[in-house]
């Protein structure tokens, strides 16, 4: 099991399939998430709507200093080195 462990700790976890993040917490940590696939906006979303979700997590990410909008696949590496946690902001349909 310890080998198992270390694989986990070592690498990337993305979790592909966010749909809220409303603040950052421990779980992240133990859970050793290296990023996250944000639902951003909804697929009945208007655009005014979308536009504040995004906000939203802009906000979020202006109040957490542990959260990261990613905004380039090659950051993501650097935040597992520093502990952070990256969000990509995604959408559907």
């Amino acid at each position: 099991m310890g080998d198992a462990a270390a694989v986990h700790a070592a690498s990337l976890v993305i979790d592909g399939t966010t749909f809220f993040l409303t603040s950052f917490t421990d779980r992240l940590t133990r859970a050793g998430v290296t990023a996250l696939n944000l639902t951003t906006a909804w697929p009945d979303d208007d655009f005014e709507l979308a536009v504040r979700r995004i906000e939203d997590y802009y906000g979020l990410v202006a109040r957490e200093p542990r959260l990261v909008i990613v905004e380039r696949a090659e950051e993501i590496p650097r935040l597992k080195q520093e502990g952070r946690v990256g969000l990509v902001l995604a959408f559907q349909n």
